[in-house]
């Protein structure tokens, strides 16, 4: 069964910097944005507003952010960028996360041009493990069904010091 991710659980748990342990979105898989850190912090609570930093480096080697501007409505993340981003819109929401908070899902959904997908993240400083094993015997917790997980891409955390 899903974790119940309100407003209140999502402030707690989702500050903080995490890297992309698997993905089904071809923007992280196509060796364009390489060694993804997503960075999010609170900006207000209520309503719920989220600052996301995704943070890579470029095939030529130069470091990339986008800034993401987030707000809780209806149950989904609302977002819009900034930069490259500014055009660009989409809808977001946990889909849920291990019990030690450490690994998480997000559901993407784009609202003009682009890929909707999935993003598995582990918290930067979280201890390592075999994080594909762990999502496929918990894919109820994390809200994924047996096609979302065969569509996932499994990215090499261990360069990182992580899974």
């Amino acid at each position: 069964m899903p974790t119940t991710l309100d407003q209140e659980t999502i402030a707690e748990v989702l500050p903080g910097s995490w890297r992309v342990g698997a993905t089904n979105i071809v923007d992280w898989l196509d060796g364009d944005r390489r060694d993804p850190v997503f960075r999010f912090e609170v900006s207000e609570t209520t309503p719920l507003a989220i600052s996301e930093e995704q943070e890579f480096t470029s095939p030529e080697g130069k470091s990339r952010l986008i800034t993401i501007q987030s707000e809780w409505v209806d149950g989904v993340f609302r977002s819009k960028g900034r930069g490259i981003l500014k055009s660009g819109a989409s809808r977001w929401r946990l889909g849920g996360m291990s019990e030690d908070r450490s690994v998480l899902v997000i559901r993407v959904a784009t609202v003009r041009g682009g890929q909707d997908g999935l993003l598995v993240l582990v918290r930067s400083d979280a201890a390592s493990g075999e994080l594909r094993s762990m999502i496929a015997t918990r894919s109820d917790e994390f809200g994924l069904g047996p096609e979302d997980f065969a569509s996932l891409s499994w990215l090499d955390l261990s360069a990182s010091g992580g899974f």
